[in-house]
């Protein structure tokens, strides 16, 4: 995937189909200022360029995209192969496209690009249980969205770092990142419930590890409230069935099992070994 000036693409196209600069230029334009324009020396107006598509048999927006849109639509493309490969654990391609992405996106200013490059990245060493360089590159993904106010992303970085730390057993320091990506969320001047919903979800789960139960109830709610709005069963029971293990752990056998129930309607069809295992619970104490 090369990114190539106009010049560089009227010159290749000219040359596959075997045109001379006079016979590219007609009595439309001159040898010469069709050769500074291939060598970059001369930008051709919109007229000439419409006159050089049709006779290369290109489409005119071909020639019009900037170099700055062929870098945006590489990396777009390289972001999508590294999510395939973060999924599969493939570090050596992770690494590779890390490469390639932080080059363009260095060259064209893209900090939203780098941002999202790095967070890819941490995505990977969480699930390899590689926290320290999670956080690294977590950091890189904050300073580069805060450069261009990318809140949301933000957030997210914070609701990562959190979930590193629940899982090192550092329980405050998770509920701290927990608390600065419900401020940022806050600050928004619009609301985008599924991550309102992470939020809270994950402040619930804090809360509950840290045995403050009333708390992890309370946001346990929020966010079935929230869920039940966005119509997302999956999550709903989930979130259903940790309200219902909070329950459990306070003796409330009763209302525990009625959340139970309903995590199992919301489901149907679908398998939720998690909600069986806490029915099992229910009946044999």
């Amino acid at each position: 995937m090369e990114i190539l000036t106009v010049g560089e693409k009227i010159k290749r196209l000219r040359n596959k189909k075997g045109l001379s600069l006079s016979k590219l230029g007609g009595e439309y334009a001159s040898k010469a200022h069709l050769s500074y324009i291939e060598n970059n020396k001369a930008s051709p107006n919109i007229e000439l360029l419409k006159y050089i598509a049709e006779k290369l048999e290109v489409e005119l927006e071909y020639l019009l995209e900037t170099e700055l849109e062929q870098a945006k639509g590489i990396i777009k493309l390289l972001i999508k192969e590294m999510e395939v490969e973060v999924r599969l654990e493939k570090i050596k391609e992770i690494q590779k496209k890390y490469s390639q992405i932080s080059k363009l996106a260095k060259k064209y200013n893209l900090k939203e690009s780098l941002g999202k490059t790095n967070y890819l990245t941490a995505k990977y060493y969480i699930k390899v249980k590689k926290y320290r360089e999670a956080l690294e590159y977590l950091e890189k993904s904050i300073y580069n969205w805060l450069k261009v106010d990318n809140n949301e992303g933000i957030i997210k970085v914070y609701i990562k770092e959190g979930n590193i730390y629940i899982n090192q057993g550092l329980y405050e320091i998770a509920l701290q990142k927990y608390r600065q990506a419900y401020f940022q969320y806050e600050s928004l001047d619009y609301k985008n419930l599924k991550l309102e919903s992470d939020i809270l979800f994950n402040l619930s789960t804090c809360h509950h590890r840290m045995s403050e139960n009333e708390k992890a109830i309370n946001y346990a709610e929020k966010v079935c409230d929230i869920d039940r709005k966005l119509e997302d069963s999956s999550r709903y029971s989930e979130s259903l069935v940790k309200q219902a293990s909070i329950f459990i752990e306070g003796g409330n056998y009763i209302k525990a099992e009625e959340l139970l129930d309903t995590a199992n309607e919301m489901l149907k069809r679908k398998k939720n070994r998690k909600t069986l295992e806490l029915k099992h619970i229910l009946k044999t104490i």
